[in-house]
């Protein structure tokens, strides 16, 4: 009777141990929304309220009217707002993460992301699905012109006052070899990408914010695949810093973490 009373009580230390180290979720979940169901999100709120089309917007007005809601505090739909399924599925996500605990996930990642109006509109959502612990929003560049256009677009988001005091000093940007490697062929695609990462730091650098890199990579060589520690050699010095962040995704996870036959 002692010996199975001891035997319970090592069990439940061991179980206490796993929590205390891995927590209940064991894992954090980075969530990954394409930039332009986000739009169709705003775009549907902003004719709901008379203001017109936030698609035909330039991108300066959408800026301007995605910081002036930032800085306020009125909600800016309720149950009123007409949607469609994709709208739906978007809010339903948000909706989710506000409802779990923190510490179930990551970073909001935006697919195909474009100009500092993609970051911003996510942070607004995420304010307006009363999401009590924001995610940190991480652009993911991918197309030619996107990567060529991204040191741009955050040395701007880093000009922005209410988002320099958001992000407390850290930034994370996703670069993409897959779509990048389609869309200019592997060797232009891997000089962009080169390039980027070298002007991404700078900018960083100028704005005394910590960068750090998240590289979509995958298994083939045409979508950035490779051995991982001759990958971290060949990245852009002064451009890791202590950290980086890289996709395990695909056949990888099978040939990294599968067992042997």
């Amino acid at each position: 009777m002692a010996l199975k009373i001891e035997e319970q009580l090592a069990r439940r230390k061991d179980f206490l141990r796993q929590v205390s180290t891995f927590g209940l979720s064991l894992v954090r979940l980075d969530i990954r929304q394409e930039s332009d169901r986000h739009t169709d999100v705003i775009d549907a709120i902003t004719k709901h309220m008379g203001l017109g089309s936030y698609r035909e917007w330039s991108e300066e007005q959408r800026q301007e009217w995605l910081l002036s809601e930032l800085r306020g505090k009125r909600p800016l739909f309720g149950t009123a707002l007409p949607k469609t399924e994709e709208i739906s599925d978007v809010l339903e996500t948000f909706k989710v993460i506000s409802e779990l605990p923190s510490d179930n996930f990551g970073a909001y990642i935006i697919s195909m992301a474009t100009a500092p109006s993609d970051v911003l509109a996510v942070e607004l959502l995420q304010r307006e699905c009363h999401v009590k612990k924001p995610l940190r929003v991480v652009p993911l560049f991918e197309k030619l012109a996107d990567l060529e256009a991204a040191p741009a677009a955050v040395a701007r988001l880093f000009s922005i006052d209410w988002y320099k005091n958001r992000i407390n000093g850290k930034q994370e940007v996703m670069i993409g070899y897959s779509d990048s490697g389609k869309d200019a062929g592997r060797l232009s695609a891997a000089w962009k990408l080169y390039k980027a990462q070298e002007e991404l730091i700078k900018v960083a650098k100028q704005h005394g914010v910590k960068l750090t890199m998240f590289h979509g990579r995958g298994g083939t060589v045409g979508r950035g695949g490779g051995p991982t520690h001759l990958a971290i050699l060949s990245q852009p010095p002064e451009t890791i810093h202590g950290s980086l962040r890289v996709t395990v995704q695909g056949e990888v996870i099978e040939q990294s973490f599968g067992e042997e036959h």
